[in-house]
C-alpha cells in the first residue's frame, strides 16, 4: 500500500477476523485497553499491550485468566524486562551472590525527595570513592545565583571543585565566567569535610514562615507516595494531589481532585510552595502539568518523573528543573551493583571512571596535559603509587607512571577520553559507594 503495509483493515473487527493475524499489539488509550484485549483474546490472538495493561488489578486478573484458558500469550510492553541487565540480575539473584532479597527500595521516590531544595541543606552526596566525595547542589534561592564561578571563589573558600553544571538537562564543564542561574545544579567534588563546608557556605537557616510550607506532589501512585514518605523521614512536610478519593498516604495530607484544576492546586498550596514534584506514570500528562505549573509558579523548583528516557528532554523544555527517569535509575543501580569494579554511573548521563597513567601522560603536569580541553572530562582525584588519594589535585601535579586518575564526564566525554588515551577495564576501588 501507500505506506508500505501489506494489508490494512477498515476496523478492529475485520482485523481480528483475519486468520493470517497471529499477534495483536494494542496501543490505544488506557481506558480502552481491557476492552480491546478481551476482543483480541476471544478472537484467538496473542496480545502485547502498552502500559498500563489495564486500569485496575481486577481487569488484569480477569484477562490473564482468559488468556490461560485459551492458551494464548498476554503480555504488557514492559521492554526493560528483556534487557541484558535484567537477565543478568535474575541470574545473580538465582545464584545467591546477593543473598535473599528482602526489600525493594523505591529508588525513584528517594532520588526525587533528595533533590528538594531546602535553605538549610543543599548539597546531596551522589557517590564516594575513598576520600573523594561527589555531590550536587541546586543554586536556586541561594547566594550563588547570578554570579560566575570566578565571583564565587568556591575552591579558595571551601576547597571543593565545581566539575560540572546542569541546567535543565544540559550538562557543561564550567569555566571561570560560567554564570550560575536559578535553574543551575552544580556537581562538586572534594573531601567530605570540603563538601560540608561548601554546604554550610551556601545554606542558611530556614525562614520561620517557610518552615511548614509543604512540597506539592502531583500524583499519589507508588512513586508519589514514596516521595512523600522519604520527605517525611527528612521532616519536610508534603501534600499529595490525586484523582483517587482514597490513597494509602497515612498521615500525609491528600487533596482529592484533578491536578489540572486550578482550584485543586490552590487548595494544595501551589501559590506558596517552593517545590512541585510531578510523579504520574503518563509522560504526556507530566509535560502538560509541568507547563501549567511553570506558568503558575515561575519561581518554584519543579522536579518531574519520566517513564520513558526519550521524554526527558521534552520535560526539561516544558520547564522542569530536574527530570528523573525510572528506567535509567534502575539500570544504573543494577549496573553498579552487578559490576562494582567497572565505571560508576552517578545518574543517567554522568559517570566516574579510572585511568592508569601510561607513557603518554607520564612526567607531564595536569595543566600541561590539557585533559579537560581535549576531552571535556574533569580530573577529580589522583591515587599515587603509595595509595595516597589527592583530591582535586593542583594544576601543577606531575603524573607518575602507575598513578590512577579518577575522572568525571558524560558519555560523550568519556568516549573522547577513551579514543585519545584508552580506559581501565575496572575502577578497582573497593571502597566506592554510590548513594
Amino acid at each position: 500500500g501507500r505506506y508500505g503495509f501489506a494489508k490494512s483493515f477498515a476496523g478492529y473487527e475485520a482485523l481480528l477476523a483475519d486468520p493470517a493475524v497471529d499477534v495483536v499489539y494494542i496501543g490505544s488509550i488506557h481506558p480502552l485497553h481491557a476492552q480491546h484485549i478481551r476482543a483480541a483474546l476471544l478472537a484467538g490472538k496473542h496480545v502485547l499491550c502498552e502500559k498500563p495493561l489495564t486500569l485496575n488489578a481486577a481487569q488484569a486478573q480477569s484477562l490473564f485468566a482468559l488468556a490461560r484458558e485459551r492458551g494464548l500469550l498476554l503480555a504488557e510492553a514492559m521492554w526493560t524486562r528483556t534487557l541484558p541487565f535484567a537477565q543478568a540480575l535474575r541470574k545473580t539473584l538465582a545464584d545467591g551472590r546477593l543473598g535473599a532479597p528482602r526489600l525493594v527500595t523505591a529508588v525513584l521516590g528517594e532520588a526525587m525527595a533528595r533533590r528538594v531544595v531546602r535553605s538549610s541543606q543543599r548539597a546531596s552526596i551522589m557517590g564516594r570513592f575513598g576520600r573523594l566525595v561527589v555531590a550536587e547542589a541546586p543554586v536556586m534561592h541561594s547566594s550563588l545565583a547570578g554570579k560566575t564561578l570566578l565571583d564565587c571563589s568556591l575552591r579558595e573558600r571551601t576547597g571543593i571543585n565545581v566539575v560540572g553544571v546542569w541546567d535543565r538537562g544540559a550538562f557543561q564543564l564550567p569555566g571561570p565566567h560560567t554564570m550560575f542561574t536559578e535553574s543551575s545544579v552544580l556537581v562538586v567534588a572534594g573531601t567530605e569535610k570540603q563538601v560540608r563546608t561548601f554546604d554550610r557556605l551556601i545554606s542558611e537557616p530556614e525562614k520561620a514562615e517557610m518552615e511548614n510550607v509543604p512540597v506539592v506532589i502531583l500524583g499519589g501512585g507508588r512513586v508519589g507516595l514514596a516521595v512523600a514518605r522519604n520527605l517525611a523521614r527528612r521532616k519536610i512536610p508534603a501534600v499529595i494531589v490525586d484523582r483517587q478519593p482514597h490513597i494509602n498516604s497515612g498521615a500525609i495530607p491528600h487533596v482529592h481532585g484533578d491536578a489540572a484544576d486550578l482550584a485543586v492546586l490552590e487548595k494544595a498550596g501551589i501559590r506558596k510552595t517552593r517545590t512541585i514534584i510531578i510523579t504520574t506514570h503518563d509522560d504526556d500528562a507530566n509535560i502538560y502539568l509541568t507547563i501549567y505549573s511553570r506558568r503558575l509558579r515561575p519561581d518554584a523548583q519543579i522536579l518531574c518523573r519520566a517513564s520513558l528516557d526519550r521524554n526527558v528532554n521534552g520535560l526539561h523544555s516544558a520547564g522542569a528543573d530536574q527530570v528523573l527517569s525510572l528506567a535509567s535509575l534502575v539500570s544504573n543501580s543494577i549496573i553498579n551493583l552487578l559490576a562494582p569494579d567497572k565505571m560508576m554511573m552517578l545518574n543517567e548521563r554522568l559517570l566516574v571512571f579510572r585511568y592508569t597513567i601510561r607513557g603518554q601522560l607520564q612526567g607531564k603536569s595536569l595543566m600541561e596535559c590539557g585533559i579537560r580541553n581535549k576531552t571535556k572530562c574533569s580530573v577529580l582525584a589522583v591515587r599515587d603509587n603509595t595509595g595516597t588519594m589527592h583530591v582535586n589535585p593542583d594544576p601543577g601535579y606531575i603524573f607518575a607512571l602507575g598513578d590512577a586518575l579518577y575522572l568525571i564526564g558524560d558519555s560523550e566525554a568519556e568516549e573522547r577520553f577513551r579514543e585519545r588515551y584508552g580506559i581501565d577495564s575496572n575502577l578497582a576501588c573497593a571502597d566506592a559507594d554510590l548513594s
